[in-house]
């Protein structure tokens, strides 16, 4: 949690923090689509992308232990889009019971005492199918389960460390603080009484961060029963769709240093009334922000509406992971007698500014057609909108206050590029485009969805482009590691 104070004296925007784009945010193959091999059940059957069995592990026991404890399942949890998941179960092997075990990392058999220390999963990071490189910090898990068992008691267990540059032993480095970050532990109950029926319940769990390194790999350790040893034979565990959530939510606001009485985070728009000065200047803004790590962008622009007049605070929250968005709306309102025709706010903001810009902003008469557009920067295309339309540029029309968040990404084989070793012009161009190069390779025009349109057969250092079939916009201009972009009006 953190509060933050903006007094504003001006309309516009101050964006706080910033985000990185190279982080990862949640579990490769998480819903168990995609697996190694179409065996689907047996000892030789095949395990999900990305996650290890007992089939994969090493120790003096592994042999031992490889027999099969799991199964690629049809189907999937209520209301999945998926046709698959992953089911693990508990083995008798010499009368002594091995939970069935999945992880991100790998499963060391050490011993043949299941609760010997020497029995533990662990990352394994010189071998990148027993790793999971994971930056994120996620605010919670959410994970659906079927879950078996013979005994009302048994408990099964999921959990995450997210730990540091180590190779993380689960559990015999739980205590030790200075090789993880944070973790969630989703312990429970049976599902189910009836192993032949699957009976899904969504697991929710928050991460508990008190470790002190850095985020860099993800140990997920999936178990039939939470003790080692514990539980039944067959005792089954089914999972789906592993979620990690990040808050854009806030936990309170506060005008002028009085907190809103009627707030509730999932009440996006307040409105006060009575102020007498249609400036505003000495407006404080108060908040509380439910995950430190999300970022704020606060608008302000005076409006009109029908007997009304003030100025509209817009609270713009961007989560970690950069999807997920909110956005909170104080009006501060002063009466007037003038009945103009109602307008509506325009807000387009940028995922990240280092990446490309955008256009669109402004205050709109409504029912009025207004053009949004985003700019990627040179090395970065457009990826799209937070509503996910991908037209760009985009008309939009004004019936209410609105919001939208271009997303870029980074344009392949075309982020580190030397530009001073070609010469185009003109630059804006409408057409002809005069190209002075340093050699005769091919020259290749490239739009900004990252296609090529035309590849030209160079005879001299100096060529000419015709951009005329082409719509306006930003084009990209390659020869060889040389790179430039081109505007066509």
């Amino acid at each position: 949690m953190n509060v933050k104070k903006i007094l504003f004296a001006f309309v516009g925007a101050m964006i706080l923090t910033s985000m990185l784009h190279a982080q990862v945010y949640q579990l490769p193959n998480a819903d168990f689509e995609v697996w190694d091999g179409t065996t689907l059940t047996g000892n030789n059957a095949s395990e999900p992308t990305h996650w290890n069995t007992f089939s994969t592990s090493d120790g003096s026991f592994a042999s031992m232990a490889s027999s099969n404890h799991h199964a690629h399942r049809s189907g999937g949890r209520p209301g999945t889009t998926g046709s698959s998941f992953v089911t693990i179960w508990t083995k008798s092997i010499l009368g002594i019971k091995a939970n069935g075990n999945l992880t991100t990392g790998r499963i060391h058999a050490g011993a043949m005492s299941a609760s010997s220390s020497s029995n533990y999963n662990y990352t394994q990071r010189s071998n990148a199918d027993h790793s999971c490189p994971f930056t994120g910090t996620p605010d919670s898990m959410y994970v659906w389960v079927s879950y078996y068992a013979a005994s009302e008691n048994s408990v099964g267990a999921i959990t995450s460390y997210i730990h540091g540059d180590f190779d993380f032993v689960d559990p015999n480095d739980w205590t030790d603080t200075t090789k993880y970050c944070g973790y969630a532990k989703a312990r429970f109950n049976r599902t189910t009484t009836s192993k032949n029926q699957y009976v899904w319940e969504q697991i929710k769990v928050p991460f508990i961060y008190d470790g002190t390194t850095a985020p860099m790999y993800n140990l997920v350790s999936i178990a039939t029963n939470q003790t080692p040893g514990g539980g039944s034979a067959n005792d089954s565990l089914s999972v789906d769709d592993i979620v990690f959530i990040y808050s854009a939510w806030l936990n309170g606001i506060a005008v002028d240093g009085t907190p809103l009485e009627d707030f509730s985070k999932s009440n996006f728009v307040y409105t006060l009334d009575g102020y007498v000065d249609t400036s505003f200047n000495g407006i404080s803004i108060d908040y509380t922000l439910e995950a430190s790590d999300a970022t704020v962008t606060l608008d302000s622009i005076d409006f009109f509406e029908e007997e009304r007049q003030g100025r509209h605070y817009t609270l713009h929250i961007v989560a970690e992971d950069q999807e997920t968005t909110k956005d909170y709306h104080i009006y501060c309102l002063v009466e007037h007698t003038e009945r103009p025709t109602p307008q509506y706010q325009m807000t387009v903001h940028s995922a990240d500014s280092t990446m490309g810009n955008v256009s669109g902003s402004g205050f709109f008469d409504e029912g009025t057609e207004q053009q949004i557009e985003a700019f990627p920067l040179n090395g970065y295309r457009f990826l799209h909108w937070n509503d996910g339309d991908t037209c760009n540029p985009r008309m939009v029309t004004l019936t209410c206050d609105t919001s939208f968040t271009a997303f870029f990404v980074a344009l392949e084989g075309i982020s580190n590029v030397d530009a001073t070793q070609m010469t185009v012009y003109p630059n804006p161009t409408r057409g002809i485009l005069n190209v002075e190069t340093s050699s005769n390779d091919l020259l290749y025009l490239i739009d900004i969805q990252g296609r090529i349109l035309n590849i030209i057969n160079t005879q001299s250092n100096s060529t000419s482009v015709d951009l005329t079939p082409y719509p306006a916009g930003f084009y990209i201009l390659r020869q060889g590691n040389a790179a430039t972009r081109i505007l066509k009006h």
